[in-house]
């Protein structure tokens, strides 16, 4: 059985980086650009970008920042546990239905950043377990890289 759980508390606040994670279509509907964007924009600090998921715009891959890394598609396992690694979902989509991952990302306790272009942005309460972004998810990010235990409290209320 697939397992989606949170991830203990103690291992996360020990974590010195914040760990943002990407799971759906490597694309430009899924909004890529603008995560990679925020990527290069919070270059030098500590944050890094986890993108999982088939390449659909293979464009979007030159030039990747240093502080991103495509790891392809992956099974639900590994994606589960790549959820557990990470500390925030970024769903940064301009058009989506609905962003299965968004409930997944909840069900492990992750606090999520989904656009305002996706149909799961309904399940997702600015503050309570995580946010709406308008396309672009850099301003909390710089916000939640200041405070290791705001990620926690919005994760515990995922």
């Amino acid at each position: 059985m697939l397992e989606f759980s949170p991830l203990s508390p103690s291992r996360a606040t020990s974590q010195a980086k914040l760990r943002c994670l990407f799971v759906g279509q490597v694309c430009h509907r899924k909004g890529v650009r603008f995560l990679l964007e925020a990527a290069r924009r919070l270059a030098g600090l500590p944050v890094t970008f986890t993108l999982v998921g088939p390449l659909r715009s293979p464009e979007l891959m030159s030039h990747l920042p240093a502080n991103v890394r495509w790891k392809g598609s992956q099974g639900h396992q590994q994606i589960a546990d790549e959820m557990r690694g990470a500390d925030v979902l970024l769903l940064p989509s301009l058009e989506d239905a609905f962003g299965l991952v968004t409930m997944e990302a909840m069900a492990s306790g992750l606090p999520v950043v989904v656009s305002d272009h996706c149909g799961s942005s309904e399940l997702v309460a600015d503050g309570a377990a995580g946010g709406r972004s308008r396309r672009r998810p850099d301003g909390r990010l710089a916000l939640w890289r200041t405070s290791p235990p705001c990620w926690i409290a919005l994760g515990g209320s995922a």
